[in-house]
């Protein structure tokens, strides 16, 4: 496989020899999946608890709710800004 050939996405690559690769991330995340997070809201109340469902990337993350798993504000991203584990 030449490198004009090589197909990335952003987390596999396949390099030059062929063999298939995970990416690390390139940003550490400052939530897990599965945390239990609190939302901030613009009056400073907090909602919650939540659990992370998704990692979207760039500071951005899904939450649901932690009895039924189903999801926040219709899954909604949410920034990190505006979550807090208490």
């Amino acid at each position: 496989m030449s490198s004009s050939d090589r197909r990335t996405t952003p987390d596999f690559t396949v390099d030059e020899s062929g063999k298939g690769r995970i990416l690390a991330p390139k940003e550490k995340s400052a939530f897990s999946v599965g945390d239990s997070v609190y939302v901030t809201s613009a009056d400073g109340q907090k909602k919650g608890p939540y659990l992370i469902e998704t990692v979207v990337g760039g500071g951005k993350y899904t939450l649901c709710h932690p009895d039924t798993f189903k999801s926040y504000e219709n899954g909604a991203q949410v920034d990190k800004s505006e979550l807090s584990k208490q």
